[in-house]
């Protein structure tokens, strides 16, 4: 019997709330801006997108028309003020693709 059992995971709640909060305000972010394109400089930042624009089921998702732009940065480039920090690095990210036409 013991064999059979497996443990339960249950995960934090108030982590659930964090990452529900967190997609109903891009949803609504997302919803004012239908159409947007979505510039990055890293393939992970689109799946890591895609995966808070689907929810635990189809139902649950929700898909908002956009098109992603993958950005080619020369190596070092941009330089955020606050590496890895996702703010830091969209105004980086930002600064760099106005000021080189890119």
């Amino acid at each position: 019997v013991l064999c059979a059992m497996k443990p339960t995971i249950k995960a934090d709640p108030l982590e659930d709330h964090i990452l529900d909060v967190l997609r109903a305000s891009l949803k609504e972010y997302l919803l004012s801006r239908s159409g947007a394109i979505i510039w990055a400089d890293w393939p992970d930042d689109f799946a890591h997108l895609m995966r808070l624009m689907s929810g635990p089921s189809y139902i649950d998702s929700f898909m908002i028309p956009c098109t992603m732009q993958l950005i080619v940065t020369p190596d070092g480039e941009p330089r955020p003020a606050f590496p890895h920090n996702a703010l830091s690095d969209a105004i980086a990210l930002r600064d760099w693709h106005t000021s080189t036409g890119n």
